[in-house]
């Protein structure tokens, strides 16, 4: 909805990241659109695991997702992600202007948008909720590192993990990452606990005999990873 007295573009002279979870391609690519024309930085996925994969490593200064993706509710990103994230603006869009789902959304701190949106009035909306926040540093961590030294296997290959975050870890181990697939297999035996995980960057260590990966832990096993975070 329209808010008075918010101009609709630019939004400010900052750079403000936003992650959008759109199914939908033409919804989707018209948001895109029109936040890129605002100055925005845009991430567009499609589904709730890649939206989950970006959420446990970084928080964008503006989430807004779709009610509708697929076996899951955008909803539940909104709930899995407020206590990680309390002051981030969140918005749930849907095609029906369902009352029920409307208290929900603001029950848990979002804001509600009905689909399809309009060029003026959907920036103006996005102006209200950025204007005078601070954005983020593009290479801002959620989370601080742990540095460890735990023996690791990574896809039956012996490693380490180096350092941890509860959005992913940093491994050392021997061979080539062209064994690896996508997602990784990880193992630490002295804590007896095995879990999936996606490599984002790998590179060759000093030795020249030892690989260095970063990886994001799967979504599935994002609850019991923060578990061992803690613990250590």
């Amino acid at each position: 909805m329209p808010v008075p007295g918010t101009p609709p573009v630019p939004i400010g002279d900052m750079t403000y990241h936003v992650l959008l979870v759109e199914p939908d391609p033409q919804s989707g690519a018209l948001m895109e659109r029109l936040l890129s024309s605002a100055g925005c930085a845009v991430e567009r996925v499609t589904s709730f695991e890649d939206a989950s994969r970006r959420l446990s490593s970084n928080c964008p200064d503006l989430l807004i997702t779709a009610e509708r993706l697929g076996p899951f509710n955008g909803l539940h990103l909104v709930i899995r992600y407020r206590a990680a994230y309390p002051d981030a603006p969140m918005v749930v869009t849907s095609k029906v202007n369902d009352r029920v789902l409307r208290a929900e959304v603001r029950q848990y701190g979002a804001r509600f948008l009905k689909m399809p949106v309009r060029k003026h009035s959907f920036l103006r909306f996005i102006s209200h909720l950025l204007t005078g926040r601070t954005p983020r540093p593009a290479s801002a961590r959620r989370w601080p590192r742990k540095y460890a030294a735990l023996p690791a296997t990574v896809s039956r290959t012996a490693g380490r993990i180096v350092d941890l975050s509860y959005g992913g870890l940093c491994l050392q181990f021997e061979g080539s990452p062209t064994d690896f697939n996508s997602p990784i297999h990880v193992a630490l035996p002295s804590l007896g606990f095995e879990f999936e995980a996606f490599p984002r960057w790998t590179k060759t260590a000093d030795s020249g005999s030892e690989w260095w990966c970063g990886a994001e832990v799967a979504p599935a096993d994002t609850d019991s990873w923060r578990s061992v975070v803690d613990s250590l």
